[in-house]
């Protein structure tokens, strides 16, 4: 049986997933009917066009790698693989770094709303490192690992 925590953070890494997805469609084909219409406009668009179409491809292109690696870490998670585990747990240690220096940035800079946010975001990178280092859920990954007869 799944515990509700590893189906609380795989479910996330699957909706991050989603949204990635849904910007890099966005990406290419926001930037496609942009450079249609600025094409439409010889004098000003004619020159943008084929920039615009390209930048709107290497956007999705870029979006959607970030967006497979989140949709097959969070289904594996889901599935209990240890290798799920470990990656989704160096990536929110990255995150924690990534919000620590966040934090300290907009603590400099007197922006609050940064502050909140780079607090919350902290917050929940720390809570994944704390919660997938238990030993009991360690174990749940390591019990789900087949054995290999030798």
């Amino acid at each position: 049986m799944r515990p509700v925590g590893v189906t609380l953070i795989g479910g996330f890494e699957l909706f991050i997933s989603s949204l990635l997805l849904v910007l890099a469609i966005t990406a290419f084909l926001g930037f496609g009917v942009l450079s249609a219409i600025l094409g439409s406009t010889a004098r000003i668009g004619g020159p943008a066009m084929p920039f615009l179409a390209g930048a709107g491809i290497v956007t999705g292109c870029i979006v959607l790698v970030p967006s497979a690696l989140f949709g097959l870490l969070g289904w594996n998670l889901l599935r209990m693989k240890e290798w799920a585990r470990m990656a989704t747990f160096v990536l929110a240690v990255l995150g924690a770094v990534g919000a620590a220096l966040g934090l300290i940035s907009a603590i400099a800079h007197l922006r609050p709303f940064f502050i909140m946010a780079t607090t919350i975001r902290l917050i929940m990178n720390l809570a994944i490192i704390w919660y997938l280092n238990q030993p009991q859920i360690r174990q749940l990954f390591n019990r789900s690992r087949p054995v290999l007869n030798r």
